[in-house]
């Protein structure tokens, strides 16, 4: 597609297909981010507020705040609606509420009921109301809660003894019927919409991927023993349970999975669970040895074992989108923080409405008809290719070890990197998921053993003089064009950057590193370093200066977007920018009480939020002017981004996790905005907890860091409302 479309036109591309949100997008994104955060947190500090007071408080108050909690949720479907999204929260929330209650009814009269009877009663009181709730997630409660109860029942018994690291046969056989009976439920109720939520693939793939591991891993151990124990998992059923379970499983899977309901997942995943048996039945044959021929030789099986099963499964994905195709089944409708947006548009409609806005110079070449590979797929192939390069990696050290080349580390060190990194360039050429993740993994050691056979000293030590790490980051960027793995490029481009800023402080301030900090009292210490100030407008400045860039970088990426070169040069730069923010914020996190060295990072911790905070207000700024909204909407967001500056100092994690959920928006990309939310769940866990006040005060703060979020939420609603108002003219709009 390189020169095909105009800057102008891809665009104008993005926003047709509904990636690029509007004012009213923008709007709706941030009150749900603002408002479910600021649940969460008030939430929360509910929670710690009663945990502060639930030793004094009495039996029967525990009782009536989870009954009250139980009460209020059960009661609110009935009120909202089963099918509405409250409604199926609150019934979600009961239902788990209910095992708290039991919990705190066997601390309490101390009735000698053991841990699965409560899993017992938990999981006959949830299964009427998952026949009630009719959602998955229910279900899905139901399977957990159950799979607990008999799993302690059976650890609980006093003669029960194992050998085997998988799940009883009357456990396997119960999750294949549950299996069985969803897919059957599935089948009769498919065309009836008030059980549509039966048409949800995630928990079916839950239960057979759990049910075809276990069966795998019971196989593949008793076939490298050799013979069935003495012993067995088992209660009543035989020992050969399990091999008749797993050839039912994979013959029923294959005849339903390939013809009445066509799953892509469910076929990968049986067929990696015969070829991993097979390398088992291997394993056992040729009596596997620590030795150089052995990792050579399997290094290879494994190669060609994972290559045919990516063969035959991309295969087999091209003729299930072919009979997809010819059946002319509808798509439907992703939702989420994005809201919704259509995922049926094809290539035609994209010309069409170029071509209408006369942003086509000339007639576009027509789109080849090949299909992305799934990513479970890519995954089962990846781990494939790494075990084969780690096989290949110990032969070759095994090798340079035994022909007394490790005499001479430092050109040993180079001329295997070296030769791993040119017979990774030559993989990297292949278009083969296989062959990539292969590569990846020689790219890795090859990089890792040039940096140390570059660095390292006659004390066998490397990052000892001031220039050590600055020079691995340039021999890093050096590589980094070269391998043409946008995983590679990500990785490099993390370390790479985390590098260069640590050795520009560790040049400028290398004195700082070797002083005697674990003499210097605490109130004293941060006298003890001098230049701090000078430090900390480095610090600040280079955060500014990477989120800026990056910012800039993704605003403007309808520019280079369509430049094939720069689009595999920038992206994964792009990501790893981002993702060495992440780094920083988890470094501010670091408790000195760990280890005395982190106080000399303890003045530089709000710099990383103080960069974000200089992004974030960047980004508002050109994207309110991009938008073209009105004063008030734009001052609202710049004086957010300016809160967010200031912030950033006390809390550098919001900021950055600010920064990366308008660039996340901005671009569509559910990954950022999925690590982004992630990130800062986390982060706020993390700063919450390691807080040094009592559990009360962290409760207040949490309440008011709630109400502060959803105060926000609803300033953005009602400015909604206003600009709503004032677009349809009337006073009630």
């Amino acid at each position: 597609m390189e020169g095909t479309l105009s800057p102008e036109a891809c665009e104008a591309a993005l926003r047709f297909l509904g990636i690029r949100p509007g004012p009213r997008q923008w709007n709706g994104f941030w009150q749900r981010i603002f408002s479910s955060l600021g649940a969460l947190f008030f939430a929360s500090g509910v929670i710690c507020f009663f945990a502060y007071n639930w030793a004094q408080m009495h039996h029967f108050a525990k009782f009536a705040l989870i009954a009250a909690l139980i009460l209020v949720s059960g009661l609110a479907p009935l009120w909202r609606g089963l099918d509405s999204l409250p409604g199926k929260l609150a019934l979600l929330l009961a239902a788990l509420s209910v095992g708290p209650l039991l919990a705190v009814y066997g601390q309490t009269y101390q009735t000698g009921a053991d841990a699965w009877e409560l899993f017992r009663a938990w999981t006959l009181i949830l299964v009427p109301l998952a026949l009630a709730g009719r959602q998955a997630v229910l279900w899905l409660l139901v399977w957990l809660a159950g799979s607990a109860w008999w799993e302690l029942y059976l650890i609980s018994l006093p003669w029960w003894y194992t050998d085997v690291p998988a799940g009883s046969p009357e456990l396997l056989l119960a999750y294949c019927l549950c299996l069985v009976g969803w897919e059957a439920a599935a089948h009769h109720w498919q065309n009836n919409a008030e059980h549509r939520w039966l048409a949800a693939t995630w928990l079916p793939r839950i239960i057979g991927f759990v049910t075809l591991f276990l069966l795998t891993c019971y196989l593949g151990f008793r076939i490298i023993e050799g013979h069935w124990a003495d012993y067995d998992n088992s209660l009543m059923l035989p020992r050969s349970t399990c091999a008749v379970l797993y050839a039912l499983l994979l013959l029923g899977g294959w005849l339903w999975y390939r013809n009445k309901r066509p799953d892509l997942f469910m076929l990968s995943c049986g067929l990696f669970s015969l070829a991993a048996l097979l390398v088992f039945a291997l394993i056992k044959v040729t009596t596997f040895r620590w030795d150089v021929g052995s990792f050579l030789l399997w290094g290879l099986v494994i190669a060609g074992i994972t290559a045919g099963c990516g063969f035959l499964l991309r295969r087999l994905q091209h003729a299930m989108e072919s009979e997809k195709a010819t059946k002319c089944e509808p798509q439907g409708y992703l939702s989420g923080f994005i809201e919704k947006f259509r995922v049926d548009f094809s290539w035609e409609d994209v010309w069409r409405h170029l071509r209408e806005a006369q942003l086509l110079a000339e007639e576009p070449p027509p789109i080849p008809a090949r299909s992305s590979t799934p990513w479970y797929i890519s995954v089962l192939l990846a781990l494939g290719g790494w075990s084969s390069a780690i096989c290949l990696i110990f032969f070759l050290g095994l090798l340079v070890f035994t022909a007394r080349i490790a005499d001479f580390p430092q050109s040993s060190l180079l001329i295997g990197g070296l030769f791993f990194l040119a017979l990774a360039w030559l993989l990297m050429r292949r278009d083969s998921i296989f062959t990539a993740q292969f590569a990846l993994a020689l790219a890795i050691s090859g990089t890792v053993a040039v940096v140390i056979g570059i660095l390292l000293k006659n004390n066998y030590r490397v990052f000892l003089a001031p220039h050590d790490p600055l020079l691995a980051a340039f021999i890093i960027a050096a590589i980094y064009p070269f391998m043409r793995n946008s995983a590679y490029r990500y990785l490099a481009a993390v370390s790479g950057l985390l590098l260069f800023f640590w050795g520009l402080d560790y040049l400028i301030w290398h004195d700082m590193y070797t002083y005697h900090w674990r003499s210097v009292p605490d109130d004293a210490l941060r006298e003890a370093f001098p230049h701090l100030h000078a430090r900390q407008a480095m610090y600040a400045a280079w955060h500014s200066f990477l989120c800026v860039a990056m910012a800039y970088g993704w605003l403007t990426e309808h520019q280079w977007r369509t430049n094939t070169r720069l689009n595999s040069l920038l992206t994964p730069l792009l990501h790893g920018a981002y993702c060495a923010l992440l780094v920083s914020v988890v470094v501010t996190l670091l408790d000195s009480s760990i280890n005395r060295a982190f106080w000399m990072f303890e003045p530089l911790r709000g710099m990383v939020g103080i960069g974000a905070g200089v992004g974030l207000v960047y980004c508002v700024h050109m994207m309110t002017k991009i938008q073209a909204v009105t004063s008030l909407t734009r001052s609202l967001f710049l004086g957010f981004g300016i809160l967010a500056l200031i912030g950033g100092w006390f809390l550098p994690g919001l900021s950055v996790g600010l920064l990366g959920l308008a660039l996340g928006r901005h671009r569509g990309d559910m990954v950022t905005l999925g690590v982004t939310v992630a990130a800062l769940i986390a982060y706020f866990f993390c700063y919450y907890y390691n807080l040094n006040t009592s559990l009360l005060y962290k409760s207040i703060s949490l309440m008011v860091s709630g109400a502060m979020l959803c105060a926000a939420a609803f300033c953005l609603y009602m400015v909604t409302k206003q600009a709503r108002a004032a677009a349809t003219g009337g006073e009630h709009a």
